[in-house]
């Protein structure tokens, strides 16, 4: 498995997309009961020096929370509840319901809101890029987050897409 088998749900460019489903693979369950969804990562998050752990709740209603770009990728479990990524304007791209695993690769950029609420887990691999100083919300969010994503080194593609989903000139 490879990137080849990463189903692009969104964006423009496969590396830099918003968000994408990793094809799982299962066994027989009167053998053993595992779900293997690590075959071919490599092709879309890098490996870098931080590892981050986190369980997430978003309270019904998370309407307004800006963009933030993952560096090394973000892998997401949605435990209970719905969450979508959208667009700048705050459409709705794509949802995601318990039991999904979305994968974000490295310099991936995107914009999770939650309309009924959703707990989520989640590992994202050298931190998060977020505009402001967390998660606060500014004017000129867009703007900022470009900014900081070049400052950490981030491909042009990437730029180039954030920028087109973002609707920065």
């Amino acid at each position: 498995m490879g990137i080849d088998k990463l189903t692009k749900v969104t964006g423009i460019i496969l590396l830099f997309f918003n968000s994408g489903v990793l094809e799982s693979s299962h066994v027989s369950r009167d053998k053993i009961d595992f779900t293997d969804i690590g075959k071919g990562l490599g092709d879309v998050i890098k490996q870098g020096p931080r590892a981050n752990h986190t369980f997430l709740n978003m309270s019904p209603g998370s309407l307004q929370l800006p963009p933030h770009c993952h560096p090394g990728g973000e892998i997401a479990t949605v435990l209970e509840g719905e969450y979508f990524d959208a667009d700048i304007s705050g459409n709705r791209i794509h949802s995601y319901g318990p039991g999904s695993i979305v994968i974000y690769g490295a310099f991936s950029t995107h914009r999770p809101l939650s309309e009924t609420g959703a707990r989520i887990s989640y590992t994202t691999l050298d931190g998060i890029l977020f505009p402001g100083k967390s998660m606060e919300i500014q004017s000129d969010d867009p703007i900022n987050l470009l900014r900081k994503m070049e400052s950490a080194g981030a491909p042009q593609g990437a730029l180039n897409y954030a920028r087109s989903w973002m609707q920065v000139s």
